[in-house]
Formats: C-alpha cells, structure tokens, sequence
C-alpha cells in the first residue's frame, strides 16, 4: 500500500560546489517523514528563526531547477587546445580519482612510456608566473599563466629550459636549499604557445610521468578534457558492480552489515543490469562501482558525470568539472571511504550524507543552485510500496553513455521476504553472563553480533546525541555492551555534535583530539591498546593504542598525543607513527618540536599508532667518487644512496653536500633513495674534500668524508 500523499512540497536552497548535486524528486512532509532522529527540523538543520522563512509552497509536482552554471566552471572550453606533450596521449589517471588523505586527483597523468625528458610544451601564450622545487609531491613544477585566464600546472619535470633553469638553480645557490618556491613578476619570463617549457620526469611521487592541471584564475582546479583538452574516446564507461547502503537508525541485512554488493551483468554495448529484482524495506542509498576507460586496456579512471533516476525521478547527479581545493574531503563522500580502503576507488555514491553538514553544503556552493531533501530513498519523503526501477548512467566527458538498471521491490517493516530487517532489541536476552559475542565499527554505527548455540542475532546502533540517548530495550542492550567493553579496556564515546571533544585513555597516555565538525556525520569512537611490536631497530617507546573504525569519511585531520613514559628516551628520538597491519610497516607522523614528554601527529583515519624509538642514523652507500683516487672532470656529479629505517627525511635541511665547504645542489629521488648532486662552478686542480651530511626527521645524523683529487686529463 502506498504512503500518503503530501499537500505540499518543502523546497530548500543549499548553496552548492563542484558539479550539480540534484535530490530526489519527491515530496517531503514532516509528518510522513520516517522515524529517524536525523530528520531534523528547518529551524534545527539551518538555524533559521522561523520555519516559514525556510521554505516555499510550490505544487506537488516538484521541478529541480538548477541555476545557469558559470561560464568558467560548467561550459566546455570553446577552443581545442594542443597537449603539452607531442606524443601520443595516453592517460595513466583521470580527473576527480580518489586519492587517500581528503582529496581528488586535480588534474592529469600522462603517461610517458617510463621515460624522462620527453619535451613539455606551452599550450597557450603566457607567462611563467611560479615554480615550485620539492622532493615530494610535484616535484618539480611550473606554474604558467595563460593569457586565457586560467593557469596551467606541470608536475614531476626533471628540468626546465633556459633561462627557466639558470633562474631556478641560481636562486637554489643563494638560498643553499633545493626547496624553492619562487613567484616571479607578470610577464617577467613570457612565453608563446607551442614554446618549449620543460622536460618530463618523475621528481616528487610516482614514476615517469607528466601531471598536468588547468585551473581558472582563481586557482579552481578544472577538468581539462572539458576545458580544450580533447581525445579520441569511444568507449563508454564500465559498471563493475552495485551498492546498497542501508540508512536508516536500525536496519541491518541478514549478515550483519549495513552493506551489500550485487554482481552486475553487461547485455549490451554500453548496458548493464542485475538480474531480478531484491526485497527491501528499509531506506538506503545505492552505490556504483563503475570506471571510465580512453581506449581498450586502457588505465581506469573516474566517471566524469553520473545520475540516478528511480521510476524516472532524477534522484542525483554528480558532474567532476570543478574541485575548489577547500572542498577536497567531500571525496570520502562522493566515493564510499571504506571500499577505497579496501583497495577499489572506483565506488561511487549517489546519495548526500545521513547528517546535515556544512561542507558538503560547501561543496554544493561554487556553481549556485537548488535542491532538496537528502537523496536516500524512504528516508527524504515516505517510501512507495512495490516494485520500482533504478536507472544508474554513467557518461564521460566525451558523451559516451552506460546505462545500469537495477528492480527492487520495497515492502512494509517487518515483512518476511525482505533481504532486511530492524532489529528487534526487545529480543535481547541478557540472562547469561556474556552472550555478546563480537562488535564491530562501520563508517555509520555500531553493530553487535549476540551469539546462542548457532544461532547469531544482530544489532545497529547510530551514534546519538546525549539528549536522545537510547532508552528502553536499545538503551538496556547499548549499556551492557558499553559496559563490557570498559571491562576490557576499551573506550567506546559518540561523538560528532558541537564542539571538538578530547578522548583520553590509559590515564593520560594517549589522548585523540577531535576537532569540532571533524566527521561528515556523528560517530563512535573506540580507543584500546592492542599488543604489537615495534620496527626493525625502532622499539615502541610507549604502549600502541587503536583507535576505530580505521576508514571513515572526515571533513580534515584530527591530531593524536601520546605521552612518554618517565625515563624513556629523550624528545626528538621518539616519534608518533602509525602501524600498516597489511605491510607490518610503521610509518613516522610525528610533527613535533620543542622539549615536550609529548610526541603528537595528525591522522585522517584510525589504526594503530604508538611512539616509537628511532636512533638509527641514516645510511649512505654506494657513493661514486672513491678516496684517494683522482679524476679529470673538474664538476664531477656527487651520486649516492641513501635510506632511513623509519622518521625518513624532511624536504629541507635533510641532506648537506659541500666540497671544500661548497654547497652542492642535492636531487633526491625519496622513493628510490638516489640523490645526485651538482657543483655550480667547477674545481680547481688539485686535492679536494667531499662531505656529506644527512639528518633524519628525528634527528639522526650521518655523516662521510673523502678526500679525492681533480687532475689535468693527460693528451693523447
């Protein structure tokens, strides 16, 4: 039986940000609204001093209408634009891909056959208005200013053409530092299009490669392919599988999570489906795994645009055209988190977050536009009854088009044939001692599993604000859970409304600061120690403590202390770090300075984490100029290796190489531990004296010395 019908229609304005982001076309009336305590009320989702000044009467039949989009940041560039590469293109990643940490991929990856110094050339008239020297990140970059009025990034160069490069390495010699970031005057350095500007590389992260960006004068990252950067593209994008998330305060399938995925089929070019129609009856969001490809075998990347229609209602769309950085962790909400974690980025959501928040508002906001409710089915406006039709399509910029459908049938609460249920807290039985068997973290809640005999029951439990604490039989089973953890040293807090909250455990030993609207939605949080060992000459220097769930989506980073036992080792030995359960690898977070018994990091996940000892000094080896021996060349290269067991190196003042006192430009190549070093002038002849110096982040030092000579080469 369907729900009743609405009188009217509240429609809401969001100012919007980096693509359109359209809710269900539905009615939404207060007193059909399912029950769930995140259903706020205008007055508690915006603040506003009335309710009527929060909505407009508008008929039953909703129309979504979006404003115009800006010109810079929604309409296809009206020129074809030359790449900066002459070879064939060939992308390696794709505009809008998920990267860990809070952001998209900003640009693109061109591939460069693993090679470097393929020439980068200019694709408009402009200047050379910055670039940027590092041993991470871009490496080394140039930023040019078109006479467009967008701005043009290229990453990972392995060297610049004149005077670019005599400009750069002069500045490098006067400061005696490799990390430079000069920004040079408008028109000081101009140059034409198809000018040469540099050479590919693979400076910073990653292997050979050229990154590329194009951004509007307000430095807005776009996406290229749309901005005059064309291909030949014909193939549509991929569905590889599809999700369905369950939102609501207390459903759970039969296996005990709040997710599923369903294999999907291809029946025809560009058309996928799932066989049969599944059984549901609690609100939930779908999920598509799905991937665009720019020629066959070719590298995976994100869909550029992808929508949802149910029973031919636009409930969502997502356009990857323009990602303001300030916007950049929406990503943990535009892609499902725990599945990226997992190792597959390609799964996209096409619903908004549970809880109201401001930076997905703010990620909304860029273009301007309107929308309404939260686009998650049976939870924005009361569920239809019966059976209806998904329609997920996903389109890349070249308008090439899939189609995936997807039939289910919603049925009442309760109903028996449903691949859901709510769980029935009443049903607990805590006569036993402990029949709780296990718990677990999802991104949006706490299930615990009751195990009698063989038989498991389920429950879910949304973290709540203290004023709607759970009562009755939920309250009675969340207590007792809450209570048996405590007995196993396990701090179980929801957190996630008004201000930050500090959490504390092992009196004082280590402390997780949350800073306010840290997560997208409310969230529980578990703190314990948990036994592990330290790393190869880096001994744990204080308990190791978990925090939980490991992978959720966050607004920015929180921070993590962890206080050093009393006659432990001195401060600047010791680090926070962070342990890899897959690779058993500990990773150095620590960003400390001063005298403090605290050592302290940042995190944008949980995991495992721990202070650890690290008093192993750098290692240099392979050094090519040898003591004692002679050699012709009076600006011989200075090559050598060089590892850290753990803090690994900073991006200035880690390596020092000076012959008789002289700097020496260091190139580090971090992933693979190769440095090379350069001379400005050349030697005089005669006897000289190389020293190298190398400091960890913990201030681990090495040092080497060798005395060689330079000789007139002889005449044959």
């Amino acid at each position: 039986m369907a729900a009743a019908k609405p009188t009217q229609n509240l429609k809401y304005n969001f100012p919007i940000s980096f693509g359109k982001f359209i809710t269900p076309q539905k009615p939404i009336h207060k007193k059909n609204w399912p029950d769930n305590r995140y259903l706020h009320t205008i007055r508690e989702l915006f603040g506003m001093d009335t309710v009527a000044s929060a909505m407009i009467a508008v008929s039953t039949k909703l129309l979504i209408r979006l404003i115009p989009l800006l010109a810079a940041g929604a309409m296809a560039y009206p020129q074809t634009l030359p790449w900066p590469l002459k070879t064939d293109i060939d992308l390696s990643s794709g505009y809008g891909d998920y990267r860990s940490g809070g952001r998209f991929h900003a640009g693109l990856d061109l591939r460069t056959g693993g090679q470097i110094g393929e020439k980068v050339y200019s694709p408009v008239d402009g200047y050379v208005w910055r670039i940027r020297m590092s041993y991470g990140g871009y490496g080394k970059g140039l930023y040019l200013k078109g006479r467009d009025g967008h701005i043009y990034v290229f990453g990972h160069l392995s060297r610049f053409n004149e005077p670019l490069q005599s400009t750069v390495i002069r500045e490098q010699f006067r400061q005696e530092r490799y990390s430079v970031d000069l920004q040079l005057p408008a028109d000081s350095i101009p140059v034409k299009l198809g000018q040469l500007l540099a050479f590919s590389g693979q400076t910073g992260a990653g292997g050979p490669h050229l990154h590329i960006e194009e951004r509007t004068q307000d430095n807005v990252p776009l996406n290229p392919l749309n901005h005059g950067f064309r291909l030949e593209d014909n193939i549509p994008p991929t569905f590889e599988r599809l999700g369905v998330h369950l939102l609501d305060d207390r459903s759970l399938f039969a296996d005990g999570h709040r997710k599923m995925y369903l294999p999907v089929s291809k029946v025809g070019t560009g058309k996928y489906q799932v066989t049969g129609s599944i059984t549901l009856n609690a609100p939930f969001g779908l999920q598509a795994g799905c991937a665009d490809q720019m020629r066959a075998g070719g590298r995976k990347q994100a869909v550029f645009k992808l929508s949802l229609h149910i029973d031919d209602s636009l409930y969502y769309e997502s356009t990857l055209d323009s990602l303001p950085y300030e916007i950049g962790s929406v990503v943990d909400l535009v892609y499902d988190r725990t599945e990226a974690a997992n190792g597959d980025q390609r799964v996209r959501r096409t619903y908004r977050p549970v809880a109201p928040n401001q930076v997905w508002d703010q990620a909304l906001a860029s273009y301007g536009g309107e929308v309404s409710g939260r686009c998650a089915y049976g939870l924005d406006a009361p569920p239809v009854i019966g059976e209806h039709r998904a329609e997920i399509t996903a389109e890349d910029v070249f308008g090439n088009r899939s189609v995936l459908v997807f039939r289910f049938n919603y049925v009442e609460a309760g109903a028996s044939r449903s691949l859901t249920h709510q769980c029935d807290y009443a049903a607990y039985d805590d006569s036993s001692e402990n029949n709780i068997s296990d718990w677990r973290l999802e991104e949006d809640g706490l299930v615990i599993r009751e195990k009698t005999g063989k038989n498991s029951r389920y429950y879910f439990f949304r973290p709540q604000p203290p004023a709607q604490a759970y009562q009755g039989d939920a309250g009675r089973l969340l207590r007792r859970h809450i209570a048996g953890l405590t007995e196993q040293g396990i701090d179980l807090q929801a957190v996630g409304w008004g201000r930050g909250r500090h959490i504390s455990v092992d009196s004082g030993a280590f402390t997780l600061i949350l800073p306010p609207g840290v997560f997208f939605d409310p969230q529980f949080v578990a703190v314990s120690t948990v036994a592990v060992q330290g790393g190869p000459g880096a001994p744990l220097a204080s308990k190791a403590y978990r925090v939980q769930p490991e992978a959720v989506a966050m607004r920015e980073k929180f921070r993590l202390s962890v206080k050093l036992p009393a006659g432990g080792p001195r401060v600047g030995k010791a680090g926070l770090c962070c342990y890899d359960q897959e690779t058993r690898v500990w990773e150095w977070i620590g960003d400390d300075s001063g005298d403090s018994d605290l050592v302290s990091g940042s995190s944008s996940g949980g995991g495992v984490f721990a202070a650890l000892i690290d008093t192993t000094p750098p290692t240099i080896t392979g050094l090519n100029l040898r003591p004692g021996h002679k050699y012709p060349d009076r600006k011989p290269e200075v090559k050598f290796r060089l590892r850290d067991n753990l803090s690994s190196f900073n991006d200035t003042g880690s390596i020092d190489v000076r012959i008789d006192g002289r700097w020496l430009l260091p190139e580090f190549d971090m992933e693979e531990g190769r440095v090379v070093a350069t001379l400005r002038e050349p030697l005089d002849f005669g006897p000289h004296e190389l020293k190298i110096t190398a400091k960890d982040r913990a201030g681990n030092r090495s040092e080497k010395t060798i005395a060689f000579e330079i000789v007139r080469q002889k005449k044959k």
